[in-house]
């Protein structure tokens, strides 16, 4: 075509020099058709050093933009593929972080010294999350700190990887704790009828304080489907009742109905409990193994101070 430029120079090199006649740039062709442009002393530049197509191949083998630029790789209607192993370098190159895709489908992270991930700067709400199959998040990592797992589906293991389908939290082997761990829930009992909704009672263990008016007759109601269950229907709970005042009368039922927590061989303990001031107590104990709709109840320890 009449527009068409040929450049066949017998020995297959442009030769760039500089006012002093030093090579500075080449552009190659080899006899297998393969077209090199730079050399070892030099760098290929694409764009003007002005617009936004400024590119640089170094001969180190980097590939960068223009200082001030930036360096699109890809864009919306199309995609980008990493076939090799991407290795991050820190500013002052002293540390790298590589990530490699296996054959397993696995994306991997190796790395020299150094944290691995850091999710900071001005994220709000939730700044990490890890999603399930479905899309729901399995481990959630707030802006305040707050860690949430399974939350929406799903059983946390330590140190199994058999998941019993029914227990949130499983764990094989001895848990520490170090600190004050909450087991207690504290409700004061003013009025002759106090009511305890087990929906509410997340601890095993409930203070009931009786700072009422001496010699007054107390129910205590259980209402609600206890939250925390041992296995599928067995709940346990202890009640300490402080007993500052004395009492003339104590019951307990279920849902309003007299009578209807039971008692070992049918005996009902002493209704009637003395002051025992500051510091003393009454231990009693409650389990069901329906759920709920039944309660037996026993006293564990009386006038304890």
């Amino acid at each position: 075509m009449a527009k068409d430029v040929i450049i066949t120079p017998a020995s297959g090199l442009i030769d760039f020099k500089n006012a002093s006649n030093v090579s500075v740039a080449t552009i190659s062709l080899s006899d297998t058709g393969q077209l090199s442009l730079g050399n070892t002393a030099s760098n290929v530049y694409i764009g003007d050093g002005t617009t936004s197509v400024d590119i640089i191949f170094e001969q180190n083998g980097k590939i960068r933009a223009l200082t001030g630029k930036t360096l699109t790789l890809g864009q919306s209607d199309s995609s980008l593929n990493v076939a090799a192993p991407v290795t991050y370098t820190s500013p002052d190159a002293s540390k790298t972080i590589t990530a490699t895709m296996l054959n397993a489908g696995s994306l991997s992270f190796t790395g020299s010294t150094g944290q691995l991930l850091s999710v900071t700067n001005s994220f709000t709400g939730t700044i990490f999350s890890a999603n399930d199959v479905s899309g729901i998040p399995s481990i959630e990592v707030l802006d305040t700190g707050l860690v949430k797992l399974a939350q929406y589906g799903g059983n946390v293991l330590l140190g199994t990887g058999v998941d019993d389908g029914v227990n949130k939290l499983q764990v094989n082997g001895y848990v520490k704790a170090t600190g004050i761990i909450e087991q207690t829930t504290t409700i004061s009992s003013t009025t002759a009828t106090t009511t305890i909704d087990l929906s509410t009672i997340t601890n095993t263990t409930i203070i009931i304080t009786c700072d009422t008016t001496a010699s007054q007759a107390k129910v205590f109601n259980f209402t609600g489907t206890p939250s925390t269950m041992i296995s599928t229907n067995i709940f346990s709970i202890n009640v300490i009742v402080k007993n500052n005042v004395a009492i003339a009368s104590l019951a307990w039922q279920r849902a309003g109905v007299a009578g209807s927590v039971k008692w070992p061989n049918g005996t009902i303990p002493p209704a009637t409990l003395t002051a025992i001031g500051t510091g003393g107590f009454d231990v009693w104990t409650f389990f069901t193994i329906d759920g709920g709709a039944t309660f037996v109840g026993s006293l564990a320890m009386y006038g304890v101070k």
